[in-house]
C-alpha cells in the first residue's frame, strides 16, 4: 500500500522514472494476491497513466485493460471510466500514422 501511494505521489510531481519503478510492485502485488480489488485498480490506473506518458502505448493499452476488466467485474464505476478513457488514447496514438 505504501509503494502506491508512493508511486503516485512521484507521478503527481512529475518524476515518472521513480513512479514506473515504484508502482510495478503493488500492480503485480495485489494482482497475484486477487484480494482487494479497488487497489489493484488504483495501481493499474496509476501504472498505465505513467506508461501513457512515457509513450509506451501498448504496455498502457494492456494495464488499462486489467483494470477494466477488474472493474467491471466487481461493478466498481470510476476506475472503469478512467480505463476506458485511457485505452481510447493509447489506441488513438496507436493508430497515429508515424
Amino acid at each position: 500500500m505504501c509503494s502506491l501511494i508512493m508511486g503516485v505521489s512521484y507521478r503527481s510531481l512529475g518524476n515518472f522514472d521513480l513512479a514506473l519503478k515504484t508502482l510495478l510492485k503493488p500492480f503485480a502485488y495485489f494482482k497475484r494476491i486477487g484480494r482487494y480489488p479497488i487497489f489493484l485498480e488504483g495501481s493499474c490506473n496509476s501504472l498505465a497513466n505513467v506508461n501513457l506518458e512515457l509513450h509506451n502505448y501498448q504496455e498502457a493499452f494492456s494495464i488499462f485493460s486489467i483494470g477494466y476488466e477488474k472493474g467491471f467485474e466487481i461493478g466498481d464505476v470510476f476506475f472503469p471510466i478512467r480505463a476506458l478513457i485511457g485505452m481510447g488514447k493509447a489506441k488513438m496514438q496507436l493508430a497515429k500514422p508515424r
